[in-house]
């Protein structure tokens, strides 16, 4: 097993993990009960730089060339500015209304 930094490639898989951690957390973010559509929302957001679920901010295991595991973290004191793409975009595309940290 390998650990290394993400990259946009990965974005599949990691959301595959991001939806399996969060669970119905992840639904009220996209505001459906789509598993498709929700899945996309994250994949979008993990293949793209400067947010909370970027690939920048992830670490993938990989065996045999196959992602079995992701970790997410970043920086608390930049969480507020990270955050803030995923809420635009869900706020306007998603209709989500609220605060996100009600539900973290």
């Amino acid at each position: 097993m390998q650990i290394r930094p993400a990259q946009p490639e990965d974005a599949t898989a990691i959301a595959d993990y991001i939806l399996l951690a969060m669970q119905d957390l992840a639904f009220k973010f996209s505001n459906n009960k789509d598993v498709s559509l929700t899945h996309d929302l994250f994949q979008k957001f993990t293949a793209l730089p400067a947010n909370q679920y970027s690939y920048e901010n992830t670490l993938v295991a990989e065996e045999q060339g196959k992602i079995i595991g992701a970790i997410i973290g970043c920086d608390g004191g930049k969480l507020e500015e990270l955050r803030t793409p995923f809420v635009e975009y869900i706020r306007i595309h998603c209709g989500f209304e609220g605060a996100p940290e009600v539900y973290y």
